[in-house]
């Protein structure tokens, strides 16, 4: 290892980046490591001339002061730094910097627990799949064909149900059970009759008009 190493650790990772942008921007250093040591303690290590080093350093201490002074923990320049370092700086030079982001997660799992996953998984599609068919099908609403007066009647009587009938009519309006009447020519009371006619007159008068 010919070029210096400078070091600088941070308290959390805010300050680690602000560091690291710092010193990339001032000097020609190549950026070698990160590495988080624990109890949020975050150590940046750069590689390059001498003096690039060091101006990058105090230039990266100077801006996370700025931000708070508690976060600087430690800031250190190897000028020199002995061969069998590169088994540390290699080490630490792992650490989020040589991940492939293509890399996809591999599970060591047995052969068996893997082909359960992805059943499991299958499972849920096909599940949410039948609740989805199963909440369409509660959202339809029924076609409801309203019947006229006149065929629920009909109805009733058809069924022999009279009783059912004069509830029916019952139920209705005076001017309701006046308009059904005009609506029928040979209905028993006249036009001019109706207005003189009471509801339960009129009630029984339609029962036998939709008897015949």
């Amino acid at each position: 290892m010919k070029q210096a190493l400078g070091l600088i650790e941070t308290k959390g990772l805010l300050a680690a980046i602000e560091a690291c942008d710092v010193m990339l921007k001032t000097a020609n250093v190549q950026l070698i490591g990160k590495e988080t040591v624990g109890g949020g303690l975050v150590s940046i290590t750069v590689e390059g001339d001498v003096g690039a080093v060091k101006t990058s350093t105090d230039a990266a201490a100077s801006a996370v002061n700025h931000l708070n002074p508690a976060n600087l923990i430690a800031v250190h320049v190897i000028a020199r730094p002995a061969e069998s370092l590169d088994v540390i700086v290699k080490e630490t030079s792992k650490v989020g910097l040589n991940e492939d982001p293509d890399e996809k997660e591999s599970c060591d799992c047995p052969e068996e627990i893997n082909q359960t996953l992805e059943n499991s998984v299958k499972g849920d599609e096909n599940t949410l799949e039948v609740k989805t068919t199963k909440e369409e099908l509660t959202n339809v609403k029924p076609v409801i064909t309203q019947q006229t007066p006149e065929e629920v009647v009909t109805n009733y009587l058809a069924q022999e149900n009279q009783l059912e009938a004069k509830k029916y009519l019952t139920s209705l309006k005076v001017s309701d059970l006046r308009a059904m009447a005009k609506r029928h020519s040979d209905f028993a009371i006249t036009k001019k009759e109706l207005y003189k006619t009471s509801k339960d007159n009129l009630i029984e008068a339609f029962i036998s008009y939709f008897n015949k």
